[in-house]
């Protein structure tokens, strides 16, 4: 046997473990899917894709493509450190009706659906926020009563000048009446000191005794 025919032998030879290594590979990967069922990665959720699932109408979704909305659910199923692989799969369970398109033949999810039913533990759940009971707190969650004032009435329009007339223009007019009756008292007072320095001194004198 010549060393180039064992060559060529020997290549053939690994060529075609080469092909049966593949077709292998290929055989044990459809034996698996098909043997060994899907598990719901949902938290505590025992659900498997089976012939007894498919009669109740459950159906098995892959996460998304999609990096945001992959994010989204797992998130939504709050597993630490939960990462999704490309086989990684949620029941039906875990989905609002909303959440589905049955218009056609094969169920499927719409488009942005985000798991939001499931079953968490206590120490998973969201907890409400209850109100606090202390005296401070509940003052302050009280509605502030704003005291009103009465509002005063307003006054009768009256002649009076100590009364406050009902317009601007009525007291522009109480104004301009007072002014002149102000001018008026202090012309007639000059008047009478002027009457008074030109009477002679003994004038009053007389004019008492004659009375």
């Amino acid at each position: 046997m010549t060393p180039l025919f064992q060559y060529v032998n020997g290549a053939a030879i690994l060529e075609r473990s080469s092909r049966l290594f593949e077709d292998l590979s290929k055989r044990t990967k459809q034996t698996l899917d098909v043997k060994m069922p899907q598990n719901c990665a949902a938290f505590q959720c025992m659900t498997r894709r089976s012939i007894q699932t498919r009669e109740k109408g459950i159906t098995f979704h892959k996460f998304p493509g999609d990096p945001v909305l992959k994010k989204k659910w797992e998130l939504a199923v709050r597993r630490d450190a939960f990462i999704a692989s490309p086989s990684t799969v949620l029941c039906s369970q875990h989905f609002t009706e909303d959440d589905f398109d049955r218009t056609g033949q094969t169920v499927r999810l719409r488009d942005g659906a985000v798991p939001s039913v499931f079953k968490f533990p206590a120490h998973l759940q969201k907890r409400p926020v209850t109100p606090r009971k202390t005296v401070t707190s509940q003052k302050a969650a009280a509605p502030v009563k704003v005291k009103t004032e009465p509002q005063p009435q307003s006054l009768p329009c009256e002649e009076h000048l100590y009364v406050v007339p009902c317009s601007l223009d009525k007291l522009k007019d109480k104004l301009s009446q007072a002014y002149k009756r102000i001018e008026d008292l202090e012309r007639q007072l000059r008047n009478a000191k002027d009457r008074e320095r030109r009477t002679p001194p003994g004038f009053h004198t007389i004019r008492s005794a004659g009375e």
